[in-house]
Formats: structure tokens, C-alpha cells, sequence
């Protein structure tokens, strides 16, 4: 079983416009509402490639139990700890090409030390279950950006690999703790741990520093293309062309993809072959998530892998 770990889970609020002028009065053509947030999205994806997967975070008010009942609808398992403030809403605007003309993230309710003490005592309970761990996405106001490290340093104890796939001052807290893989958020920045990412070497420059403080793997998604890089080598993987409806999930499905292989056996290529084919298949549909193991095979022949020369 994989847990998916989700502290600032949202209701995304989704509307698709036939224009791509937002300066104006617009009329949406479709509206969905859905649970959102990394973890979530990622949990989608293991459970349709066909591995147990169980949701755990802060849910609270009537967006909370929206978000809990929408993910059972689904079969996936929830293990969420209750707290008094509500869930926040994402707006996310598309236009009909599937290009992302606004995304507006609220920040995300008030988590109390009472609630967040109860949260890792779930953690804790939950490790003896799980193969691995992934901990993604931003947190909600009032928890401390070492919760990822506290975190990774538990499933250690229990000897349970984790996957950290955030950004910015949580990101450099948590890699500190030496998680198995790291997925960095590099949106909204093009410089972390003081390097400039404008193209692969500097991509790969970045992942070989996260490495030195003890990461097994580090993934980056860069949008055609993915990056896999470990401390022997480094892989670009090229994403066939397809027509995209909504592309805010693909790192979310890609570390989904890896971690359906990894959690058995460090077969690299394999695992990079599903992050890819998934990533693909959660750009096909509005939601954004993955829903069909047969639909990300589908794609596992159209990857392309390149092993890059790291001299």
C-alpha cells in the first residue's frame, strides 16, 4: 500500500472558457468541482495502476467532507484528521486548448498544535501498512515547513521509503531528512538552492546538489519532457505529443507512475517508462487525474528514454 500525504488539500474549482481573453465578461462553457491537491491527484493514479492506496491530510467544514466523499467515490481509502476551519478553493481557468489561463490558490485554512499532533499519531499508525510514502503538495497556515522532515524521519524509523514533491523553504527542510526520491516544485521560480534552471545541464546541475544530502533519486517534470537522475546517471524522457485538455496533474501522475514501479523494485527505466505514460494519460482529461490503467499503457511504447552524458 502506498499513503499519500496531503496537508493542504483543496476543492479545485475548474472552468473551461471559449476565449482566451480574461479582460472581459466570459461566460463558462463547463465547470466541475473536484478534490485537489499533489497527494490526491497522486493517489488517483495508484489506485487505477492497480496499487492500494490511501489518502491522508487535514479535511474540515463542508469542502472537507466534499473532498472525503468525492475520493471514497472512488474506492481509494481515506484516513484524514478532522479540524475545525474549513478547506481552501483553487480556481482554475482553462481555455478550450487546455492551456491554463489562471490558477488562483487560496492559502489554506489554520491548522491548531492539537490537530496537527493528532495527524502524526495517524502517521505513525499507518506505517506498519505501507510500502511507501508521498508527501506533496503546500501547507496550510500554522504548520511548521519542518512537518515533511518530522515526517520522513518517522517512516525512517519504521524503514519506509518517502517521496517529496514540494517546493521552496519546505522542499530544502525536507530533503535535509534524506527522503528516497524528490520531486521539486520549481513553479512560480526559476532559481532554487541558488541555481539558475534555464535548460538540462542546469536541471541536472540541480539534481546531482539535492543528491549530495543523501536523496536516492531525484524526478523533474519540465513539461515535453521529464528528467530522472540518480547519482550514477541521468535520463531525459521524452513525452509523445497529444492533445491536452488540462496539464495541472502531470507531476503529480509522473511521480504516481514511478513510485507504482519503485515500490517493488528499483527497475529504473520501468519506472520512468510509467511516470512518463501516466503523466501523459492525466493531461487528457479535465480533471486532470489519471483513470485508466489500460490508457496509460496504452502509452508505455510511445516513451522515448535518452541516457544523457554526464562527462
Amino acid at each position: 500500500m502506498i499513503a499519500t500525504v496531503t496537508l493542504n488539500s483543496a476543492v479545485d474549482k475548474i472552468f473551461i472558457l471559449p476565449t482566451r481573453i480574461l479582460e472581459k465578461l466570459n461566460r463558462v462553457e463547463r465547470g466541475i468541482s473536484i478534490p485537489g491537491g499533489g497527494g490526491i491527484n497522486s493517489a488517483y493514479a495508484i489506485q487505477f495502476l492497480g496499487t492500494e492506496a490511501i489518502v491522508m491530510g487535514f479535511v474540515g467544514g463542508m469542502a472537507g467532507r466534499f473532498i472525503e466523499d468525492e475520493i471514497r467515490k472512488t474506492q481509494i481509502s481515506t484516513n484524514f484528521t478532522y479540524i475545525k476551519e474549513q478547506n481552501r478553493t483553487d480556481h482554475i481557468i482553462l481555455n478550450k486548448r487546455g492551456k491554463v489561463l489562471a490558477q488562483i490558490n487560496e492559502k489554506g485554512p489554520w491548522v491548531s498544535s492539537k490537530e496537527i499532533d493528532s495527524f502524526i499519531e495517524s502517521f505513525k499508525r499507518i506505517l506498519p501498512r505501507c510500502e511507501m510514502i508521498l508527501l506533496s503538495g503546500s501547507l496550510p497556515q500554522g504548520v511548521s515547513p519542518d512537518i515533511y522532515a518530522d515526517l520522513i524521519t518517522l517512516a525512517q524509523e519504521r524503514d519506509v521509503r518517502v517521496v517529496l514533491k514540494t517546493s521552496k523553504e519546505v522542499l530544502q527542510s525536507g530533503i535535509k531528512a534524506k527522503p528516497y526520491m524528490v520531486l521539486p516544485d520549481i513553479r512560480g521560480t526559476d532559481v532554487l538552492m541558488g541555481i539558475k534552471i534555464n535548460g538540462v545541464k542546469r536541471r541536472v546541475e540541480l539534481a546531482k546538489k539535492i543528491l549530495e544530502q543523501g536523496v536516492r533519486i531525484v524526478v523533474q517534470n519540465v513539461g515535453n519532457y521529464q528528467l530522472f537522475v540518480t547519482a550514477e546517471k541521468a535520463w531525459e524522457i521524452k513525452l509523445p505529443e497529444v492533445d491536452i485538455i488540462n496539464s495541472i496533474g502531470i507531476g503529480d501522475a509522473l511521480i504516481a507512475g514511478v513510485m507504482n514501479i519503485l515500490k517493488d523494485r528499483e527497475d529504473f527505466l520501468e519506472a520512468m517508462r510509467y511516470g512518463a505514460a501516466a503523466s501523459v494519460a492525466s493531461v487528457l482529461h479535465v480533471e486532470a487525474k489519471v483513470n485508466s490503467r489500460e490508457q496509460v499503457e496504452g502509452f508505455l511504447d510511445r516513451i522515448e528514454i535518452k541516457e544523457l552524458d554526464l562527462s
